[in-house]
């Protein structure tokens, strides 16, 4: 994970360039940051509203290939759809140069590319079913004895089909605008901590939305401070999360929202990331 920070001494509410979706929270001004308890269950809590929810399962849910759920050990029918899909695949994210005439091979609750060299099975490659509807693709090289857990995706079950999903790489976006008081000595680094930690699954309670499961699927963080609007009727402090998919062509640029408008303006971008 790759991040950076940037303060400013007046501003507005700042979004990630080209974010998917953002949400913003309020925090009573005090002479200290609110705890981390409290500010994780305030994210939490927000997200689980009805829209959050819909645009977080929108956003983890990128298809990448099926295959049919069977009830035994035998063989099962992969189309040629889904051999192109988990090529397709397996060429962006692993470079191995075998898999596009590996013999594939569909069974309950796995499906494996095996390489064949001379009529001898070497390398294989395994996407495997595991707890929690989970799909590790593991790869077993010929001089190992076992498996290497590389990747982790998600399964969901549609009829009676298997189809796996793709766990999202991804840019995340803070804004935090603070009292002037805490402009120059507010811990930015422990304010992305407690937000990461809140936006990740919680693995003791299920019960909560969240927006990544695996710390390795955040790919860039920008965290930019600024200091709060002066109101004497609505003394509260902001913070601003904003998020999309990993674009390695787009920079961590951060834009201006005009509240009353939703005009939109660029402000400045991280391009050290």
């Amino acid at each position: 994970m790759k991040s950076a920070s940037g303060s400013q001494q007046s501003g507005k509410q700042c979004i990630l360039e080209d974010s998917f979706d953002h949400f913003q929270l309020f925090f009573p001004v005090k002479s200290n940051r609110p705890s981390k308890k409290y500010m994780i269950q305030q994210i939490r809590e927000h997200i689980a509203e009805e829209r959050l929810t819909k645009r977080l399962k929108e956003f983890n849910k990128e298809f990448l290939f099926s295959w049919t759920d069977g009830s035994s050990q035998s063989d099962i029918y992969i189309s040629e759809t889904d051999k192109i899909r988990i090529i397709g695949f397996l060429n962006e994210y692993v470079d191995i140069n075998w898999v596009e005439n590996a013999k594939i091979r569909g069974l309950k609750k796995s499906i494996t590319l095996t390489e064949i060299n001379d009529k001898k099975e070497k390398n294989v490659l395994s996407f495997a079913l595991e707890k929690d509807s989970k799909v590790f693709l593991k790869i077993k090289n010929n001089n190992d004895k076992n498996y290497r857990k590389v990747l982790k995706l998600n399964m969901e079950m549609e009829n009676d089909r298997r189809k796996i999903y793709k766990l999202p790489r991804i840019d995340l976006a803070l804004h935090m605008e603070v009292d002037y008081s805490k402009l120059n000595y507010q811990d930015v680094d422990n304010v992305q901590k407690t937000v990461l930690d809140a936006l990740k699954r919680d693995k003791n309670d299920s019960s909560w939305n969240y927006l990544f499961e695996d710390d390795a699927q955040i790919f860039r963080v920008l965290c930019w401070k600024t200091k709060k609007e002066e109101d004497v009727k609505y003394n509260m402090e902001a913070l601003t999360v904003s998020y999309r998919v990993y674009n390695p062509e787009k920079q961590m640029c951060m834009e201006m929202l005009n509240k009353p408008f939703g005009a939109m303006g660029l402000i400045g971008c991280k391009d050290d990331l």
